[in-house]
């Protein structure tokens, strides 16, 4: 019998800090592209906002991904 194929996307949630929404929004990854770079681009996308106005991505509790330089898109 087959083995079940696991889940190749992975679906953090992202949203934008001090806003005056506090709802998280989905965003789908796939493994194979999981990167910084990418993260940031569509959780962009999906905010709709600009890749410059980001400071930094932290992933819960608070922990520090990496600080953003800048970045040219």
């Amino acid at each position: 019998m087959a083995e079940p194929q696991q889940d190749m996307r992975e679906k953090p949630a992202v949203r934008i800090q001090s806003h005056k929404e506090n709802d998280f929004t989905e965003v789908e990854l796939d493994r194979q592209e999981l990167s910084y770079q990418n993260l940031l681009k569509v959780s962009c996308c999906e905010l709709r906002i600009n890749p410059e106005q980001v400071e930094k991505i932290r992933k819960l509790p608070n922990t520090l991904l990496r600080k953003v330089g800048f970045t040219s898109f």
